[in-house]
């Protein structure tokens, strides 16, 4: 079982119960975007990467752009995880806690299993790891709401 999964997952909770909270908005509509957002931002960050190599200059900034990517791809299936966990616990009403981290521990226990399958279990991890990764992306970088104050008039 990925252990690793739940240990973000109580992180997140504690450290960025927002982040938890929209990543259910990734979930139906704006999935195929999270997904196409998450596989340009590979692509970008490898060729960006490389660029920087190439410099004299950029060496240290490639190699801290490597470490965030790494960073970031090894979290990418526990914050696709989290997208879906929080999406059945808004669907289904849960109000405890524990129902939570039972769904949480369902959840990647039925992801794991889809991607043991033989031959499309490379396909299915690398959808949901690029999903992942597209979250952690448009989390970082979507612009905040901003509160517009109201005047009543009398």
């Amino acid at each position: 079982m990925k252990l690793k999964t739940i240990v973000v997952f109580l992180l997140a909770i504690w450290l960025a119960p927002k982040f938890v909270e929209k990543t259910t908005s990734f979930i139906g509509t704006k999935s195929l975007l999270a997904f196409g957002i998450g596989a340009l931002a590979c692509v970008a960050t490898i060729i960006l990467s490389f660029a920087l190599l190439c410099s004299y200059i950029g060496i240290p900034l490639a190699f801290a752009i490597i470490a965030l990517f790494a960073l970031m791809l090894s979290i990418s299936f526990a914050t696709a995880t989290i997208s879906i966990t929080t999406k059945i616990k808004e669907k289904f009403k849960f109000e405890k806690k524990y129902l939570t981290c039972i769904t949480l521990v369902v959840v990647t226990l039925v992801l794991w299993a889809l991607q043991q399958i033989p031959y499309a279990g490379g396909i299915i991890s690398l959808i949901i790891t690029l999903f992942g990764f597209g979250v952690l992306v448009l989390s970082i970088f979507s612009k905040k709401a901003k509160k517009k104050n109201v005047e009543v008039k009398e």
